[in-house]
């Protein structure tokens, strides 16, 4: 073989590895791009969500601080009906019910409920959360018992005119909405999103066996 024959090759071979490390380098270059756009996409889709979510929460809360100031108006307890409490409850068609509890532990609510002989409203974590965060609350979502529906409380502090502490207003919300939202998150038809609470307790999953099981 001639030594031109043979710096041909050479060179042929030389330019093949170039041009294969030159579209690997591509390959990755394109690879990152995409991963970086479907990433960005994603984020896009998800931060709108939260938003949403934000928005439908921030409504739900609204009903309740509105409430808990008619009742911080109120002459007494006493005119703490479930009556009264039913008007507003009846507001969103969300809310499960609406009570108050005052600072001796008696509690009222909009379904009028019979308490068991002892029970305590000062005792039930929802008063307790208020009490100690000063300030409207959102307690973990859980499934009602009666009606297997992911639920949540909030609850807030009462104060009188004088700033003296009036008891704790709470109401019950069906996150049947909040689902939708959840289970609506996904990316060009692809992906699955879930819900779960601190506890990694599932709340929304598109498979319905998921739901109540730990995912941490």
């Amino acid at each position: 073989m001639s030594v031109r024959k043979k710096m041909v090759l050479s060179f042929s071979g030389l330019f093949a590895l170039i041009l294969l490390l030159v579209s690997a380098g591509g390959y990755i270059f394109v690879k990152e791009q995409l991963s970086r756009q479907l990433e960005q996409r994603l984020e896009a889709s998800v931060e709108a969500q939260e938003h949403r979510i934000e928005g439908w929460l921030n409504a739900k809360k609204a009903v309740v601080e509105l409430t808990g100031n008619m009742v911080r108006k109120l002459s007494g307890n006493a005119a703490v009906s479930p009556a009264w409490l039913g008007v507003y409850q009846g507001m969103d068609k969300d809310f499960v019910d609406m009570y108050f509890a005052d600072t001796a532990g008696k509690m009222v609510s909009a379904k009028g409920w019979a308490l068991p002989a002892g029970f305590d409203s000062r005792q039930r974590v929802w008063y307790q959360a208020a009490s100690k965060a000063n300030k409207v609350v959102f307690s973990d979502f859980y499934i009602d018992e009666g009606s297997r529906k992911l639920t949540a409380t909030i609850s807030m502090p009462v104060f009188t005119e004088a700033g003296q502490v009036k008891g704790v207003l709470g109401a019950d919300i069906f996150l049947t909405a909040l689902s939708e939202f959840v289970k609506d998150l996904h990316y060009e038809g692809e992906g699955q999103a879930f819900l779960m609470n601190r506890q990694g307790i599932i709340g929304v999953h598109p498979s319905e066996e998921m739901i109540s099981k730990n995912a941490l």
